[in-house]
């Protein structure tokens, strides 16, 4: 969106120019999973408050500097897996639109723990909205506790899984909900090496 806005070169005269300021807003990172922290850089405003909102939900706000330049963070609440719009716009003006950019989500496994003797919790993020959960592990289906697994409207879910071996080494867990997957890495390990790491000592 192109924005008109006057420059006085002389105090006194009426020798005003026009020239136009075009609003950027950058997103840095513009690809993250929920819970990060967004930073970005509105350019090209009015002095004055600046309101900074999510798909229409405010997330931030903050005032301009001397050269109409807003810098402010966010963190990214839950959303499903996709693109979504973060707008910038005055509070006040109705002069000056605002200016949108694309913040992408993307899914995300986190494992409690990720290292142990074959139990873990797994918390799901940025995945399909309301779709069923199925997991793996070296092409295997896991249990889970529940044994029926759905992600929220926020395309979340929590789940403890049982590894389906007692071998120790890696096990690439994977979830899937509907076509968008993610996966994670828990580390098997004996019950006596656990133990061990437990008290810290040799």
């Amino acid at each position: 969106m192109m924005v008109d806005r006057t420059l006085e070169t002389g105090a006194g005269t009426d020798d005003g120019r026009r020239f136009v300021v075009t609003p950027r807003l950058r997103l840095s990172p513009d690809t993250a999973v929920v819970g990060s922290e967004i930073a970005l850089v509105a350019t090209g405003f009015p002095p004055g408050e600046v309101k900074i909102s999510l798909e229409g939900a405010q997330v931030a706000c903050g005032g301009t500097d001397s050269k109409g330049t807003l810098y402010a963070r966010f963190r990214l609440p839950p959303f499903p897996s996709g693109q979504y719009k973060v707008r910038a716009e005055p509070f006040a003006s109705t002069m000056y639109e605002g200016v949108s950019a694309v913040l992408t989500v993307i899914p995300a496994l986190v494992l409690s723990p990720s290292r142990g003797i074959g139990l873990t919790t797994v918390r799901g993020t940025g995945m399909a909205a309301g779709a069923e959960v199925r997991l793996f592990a070296r092409d295997q289906e896991l249990p889970a506790v529940p044994a029926a697994v759905a992600t929220d409207r926020h395309g979340s879910f929590t789940v403890i899984l049982t590894m389906p071996s007692d071998q120790a080494g890696e096990y690439e867990i994977t979830a899937q909900t509907g076509d968008v997957t993610a996966a994670v890495t828990f580390t098997m390990v004996y019950p006596l090496e656990q133990e061990r790491s437990c008290r810290g000592g040799p």
